[in-house]
């Protein structure tokens, strides 16, 4: 019997050993504060590290399954894009969480190379910046927010850009930028974007909000409501300036239960669908502005609860309009127009 009760202790210590050597393999805390470097635990293997503090360097995340966690107080600090510090950066990982912390003040926020990616409560807050997805990564976005300074000209991406054949799924994130020329949010060459609800999309200056090329597409599919918002005016010929939505080169965009301040733009084959198929509860669509239509590119209207208080320009062969089901249009006014116009 005493030899049954030193066995069970023993077996009892051994338990405890084991899972506190498995825990301790698997969940770090680093204090940058205290001058420990986030990156060597990134690379140590764990699969979850925690951090408190700011961590002044850039970060490389490039193997799969780790999740970092800022606690909500965390701070990194990738270096400006002069630095020559990497920015921070996913590639090539999967199943990768970032999560509950703040990147600040430094070079790009990438993720690239097929990585798929959540970030969770992340806020990307850098006046020299913004945030790429590109080379076929996948991002999933939720309760975040990405928030970029007075945009130079002649730079390549302003807040957020989806390329290269990338994907991105958002809730709940707000993105805002002010720039005089690029697109606050950018979605090209092969790539998709799902608005799912609670987004809002604004620019301080006189770019576009929202642009899509290179055959790409946009959907904004939940009950809640997205929302794309300039903030500047939104005369009726400032095409060039003050959009809001900006298709081109065989693009598509779906949008329901939305809410469109600001001009849009439909051009080189692409289509915009306002609404979904009607059913109990049509989405309400929203637009404050005008729309415009060229180049065989085409607008569906979907929902009998659309409204649009602007007007709608069809311009250029071979675009088509169905507008039976408008709630409400000022006018609609269509030059050199040789497409369908559906009553």
């Amino acid at each position: 019997m005493r030899h049954i009760k030193n066995f069970m202790r023993l077996c009892g210590v051994v338990t405890l050993t084991l899972f506190a050597f498995a825990f301790s393999a698997h969940a770090q805390d680093v204090n940058c504060d205290l001058g420990d470097n986030l990156q060597t635990q990134i690379n140590s293997g764990d699969n979850f590290v925690t951090f408190t503090g700011t961590c002044n360097q850039g970060i490389t995340i490039a193997r799969d399954g780790v999740t970092l966690d800022g606690g909500g107080t965390g701070v990194i600090v990738p270096g400006t894009s002069a630095s020559g510090q990497p920015g921070f950066l996913v590639v090539g990982a999967t199943r990768v969480r970032v999560q509950n912390l703040t990147i600040t003040d430094g070079g790009f926020v990438s993720i690239i190379n097929g990585s798929f990616v959540d970030f969770t409560n992340v806020a990307v807050n850098s006046p020299f910046s913004g945030m790429v997805v590109s080379r076929g990564a996948n991002l999933r976005m939720a309760g975040s927010t990405i928030t970029r300074g007075t945009v130079p000209s002649g730079v390549g991406c302003s807040a957020l850009c989806v390329f290269s054949s990338s994907s991105l799924d958002m809730t709940t994130t707000t993105i805002s930028a002010d720039t005089p020329s690029l697109p606050v949010f950018s979605v090209g060459r092969g790539s998709s974007a799902t608005l799912r609800g609670g987004n809002v999309v604004t620019n301080a200056g006189d770019g576009a909000v929202v642009s899509l090329f290179g055959q790409s597409s946009l959907r904004s599919d939940d009950p809640s409501q997205s929302s794309t918002a300039p903030q500047n005016g939104d005369g009726i010929d400032r095409f060039n300036g003050s959009l809001a939505v900006q298709l081109t080169e065989s693009s598509f965009a779906s949008l329901r239960s939305t809410k469109v301040t600001g001009n849009s733009k439909v051009q080189d084959n692409s289509t915009l669908v306002l609404g979904g198929p009607f059913g109990a509860n049509p989405e309400e669509i929203d637009i404050v502005g005008n729309i415009r239509i060229r180049r065989g590119s085409q607008l569906n209207i979907k929902s009998p609860l659309v409204s649009v208080d602007g007007n709608i320009i069809c311009k250029d062969l071979k675009s088509s309009l169905n507008r039976k089901n408008f709630a409400g249009i000022h006018t609609i006014e269509c030059t050199n127009f040789d497409g369908e116009i559906i009553e």
